[in-house]
């Protein structure tokens, strides 16, 4: 990041030297402007909220869980699902959070080992929030687990969506 950034210093004082003024607004030739950057980044940052809100009740309490911080975010398009890669260990409880903001979005979470096998695990929406959905799982052994997220056919255009997670 800090390379990507002195880069980016670097072109700017030439653009400047040389009189050419570049606007936060307009698209570079390898994508967005900072401007839809930063746009997306609060988006995203919303959508992790509305996670970070349903899983709150889960982490007061006498047995609570504890929220990590590390969370995936993106976009995915109607009927089509994406794998995240997470390590999980024994003896650990684990609940993941997944959401959208669309509250019709109709989303499923599962989980999978190594093998791709589709685990056991409780699943279901948060009542308060059917945007979002839990997963919980304890592993019966310590390696690499595949969360596999989706969002229903019914929805019309692709969702933006954040899952987050805790143990216990």
């Amino acid at each position: 990041m800090e390379v990507r950034h002195s880069i980016i210093t670097a072109l700017l004082a030439v653009a400047v030297g040389s009189g050419v003024m570049l606007s936060a607004q307009e698209k570079t030739e390898d994508g967005p402007s900072a401007v839809e950057v930063a746009k997306r980044a609060d988006e995203f940052r919303e959508i992790k909220q509305i996670a970070n809100r349903a899983a709150l009740p889960s982490l007061r309490g006498e047995d609570k869980y504890i929220l990590r911080e590390s969370y995936w975010n993106g976009t995915l398009k109607p009927s089509k699902a994406k794998l995240i890669q997470v390590q999980l260990f024994r003896r650990n409880e684990y609940k993941f959070w997944f959401a959208a903001p669309e509250r019709d979005a109709e989303l499923a979470l599962n989980i999978y080992d190594s093998e791709g096998q589709l685990l056991e695990a409780d699943t279901g929406p948060v009542q308060e929030k059917p945007n979002v959905v839990t997963l919980t799982f304890e592993p019966e052994l310590t390696g690499v687990y595949y969360l596999r997220i989706a969002s229903k056919a019914t929805t019309k255009r692709p969702q933006d969506w954040a899952v987050i997670y805790a143990y216990r």
